[in-house]
C-alpha cells in the first residue's frame, strides 16, 4: 500500500500517500458506493485523475469509508460527514505525493507540498518582494517560501489575495510569519523538508 507516513506537529497531523499506483488499482481500494470512477473520469488529465484519486485513498485510510471530502464555492475543501466534525482539513499534492493535514475543529489550516526544483527559485521575483528575497537564496529555500505563501492563500480562502502585495513574509527569532495587512491578520508558518519535498502549513496567529 502506498500510504507513506504521518508526521505530527501537535495538534496538527500531516499524512502522505505516494502516487505510484494505476488508476484502476486505486479504484479497487476505494469504497465502491462513492462512484469515484465516474467523477474522476471528468478530468481530462491522467495526472489530475491520479492526484484526485490518491487524495481520496488517503482520506479513507485516515478517517474510514464514511468520510467525504466536499468543496466550498471558493474551492476550499471540507469534511462533510458528522463523524469527522472534530477536524479542519487542508489538502495538497505534487506529482508524486498526495498530502492531507488535519487540525482540531476551529483551528483553520492551509497546507502546501511541492517537489524541490529550480522553478520557484527562477520565478522568486514574482512572489517575493525585495525585502523577502533574502529568505530564498537557494532552490530549497525558494520552494519553501512558495509553499508558505500557497499555504497562507489556502488558509485565508479570500478571492484576489495577492502574493506580493497582500502577504508580507517576516522571520522573527527563527519563526516565519506572514503579515496580512488587508485582512488585519497574521499567519504563522511551519515548514518541513521530507525526502525531496518542501512542506509548509499555515495557521492564524493567536497573538
Amino acid at each position: 500500500m502506498p500510504f507513506l507516513k504521518t508526521i505530527t506537529f501537535s495538534p496538527i497531523s500531516i499524512s502522505f500517500w505516494r502516487i505510484d499506483e494505476r488508476e484502476d488499482e486505486m479504484l479497487l481500494i476505494l469504497p465502491p458506493d462513492k462512484k469515484y470512477a465516474e467523477t474522476a473520469a471528468r478530468f481530462r488529465s491522467a495526472r489530475r485523475r491520479k492526484e484526485w484519486l490518491a487524495t481520496r485513498c488517503l482520506l479513507h485510510h485516515l478517517l474510514g469509508t464514511e468520510a467525504e471530502l466536499t468543496y466550498l464555492p471558493s474551492g476550499k475543501p471540507q469534511l462533510s460527514h458528522d463523524i469527522n466534525a472534530d477536524f479542519e482539513i487542508s489538502v495538497s499534492h505534487s506529482s508524486e505525493w498526495a498530502a492531507l493535514a488535519l487540525a482540531p475543529k476551529g483551528r483553520e489550516i492551509g497546507l502546501d507540498v511541492e517537489c524541490f526544483g529550480e522553478r520557484a527559485y527562477k520565478l522568486r521575483h514574482r512572489f517575493l518582494s525585495n525585502d523577502e528575497l533574502p529568505l530564498a537564496n537557494n532552490e530549497q529555500q525558494a520552494c519553501l517560501m512558495w509553499c508558505a505563501k500557497e499555504a497562507v492563500y489556502k488558509l485565508c480562502d479570500t478571492a484576489g489575495l495577492r502574493f506580493l502585495e497582500d502577504m508580507k513574509l517576516q522571520k522573527e527569532s527563527g519563526q516565519l510569519y506572514i503579515e496580512l495587512p488587508t485582512l488585519k491578520k497574521r499567519a504563522i508558518i511551519h515548514s518541513h523538508i521530507e525526502e525531496k519535498h518542501g512542506i509548509a502549513f499555515a495557521l492564524f496567529s493567536s497573538e
